[in-house]
């Protein structure tokens, strides 16, 4: 088994000019309220009791997501089922799936995951998700089409993207270029009230 990751290795990668501002407390509640699957503004705040951006405030508000009408995100991904590997994740939001991917599992080699977000604050969001709850994971500023890593290096690409990219069939090109062979590819989309999509 891999010795623990060490906080050293908990870093912001980010592949843009510009450095991520502080995170805006408003903007925080927003992202985490669409997390949840409400609507903004909401008289309710998203993390109940629990202060913005502590570890109990992002367990609280994955455990919401996951327990109505995301009950059937970590079936899809199945965290559990991965260890020692190289995951990249496509973010749009706090990064509970990414956390899941991260989490140690007992008697089990450590993830590498990336999570790559063409949004800087939102990143940040993750950066502090992975931060409070002691996660190791490597933070990239990069549009989901134009990942930054070498071809055939990544066991598995996952993305629940709350929205949908305006070239879906590039990001998947993209996604198949650095997935090594045999890899796997799930991404969950948006249906925006269209039963068929």
């Amino acid at each position: 088994q891999q010795p623990p990751p060490s906080r050293a290795e908990i870093k912001l990668v980010v592949t843009t000019e510009d450095q991520p501002k502080p995170i805006d407390p408003d903007y925080a509640e927003r992202i985490a309220t669409q997390e949840i699957w409400r609507e903004y503004p909401n008289p309710k705040k998203a993390g109940g009791a629990f202060e913005l951006g502590t570890a109990e405030w992002f367990t609280y508000l994955e455990k919401r997501r996951y327990q109505h009408q995301g009950y059937w995100i970590p079936k899809l991904f199945h965290p559990e089922r991965y260890s020692g590997q190289t995951i990249v994740v496509l973010s749009s939001g706090l990064g509970s799936e990414a956390a899941r991917f991260a989490t140690p599992q007992p008697n089990q080699p450590y993830n590498t995951v990336h999570v790559c977000d063409p949004v800087a604050d939102r990143l940040q969001l993750v950066n502090a998700h992975f931060t409070a709850r002691q996660l190791a994971g490597h933070f990239h500023v990069t549009p989901h089409d134009r990942l930054p890593f070498n071809s055939d290096t990544v066991d598995f690409v996952a993305g629940f993207l709350n929205e949908t990219p305006p070239d879906l069939a590039t990001v998947m090109d993209e996604a198949n270029r650095v997935l090594k062979p045999g890899g796997r590819l799930v991404l969950a989309l948006p249906a925006w009230r269209n039963a068929n999509y």
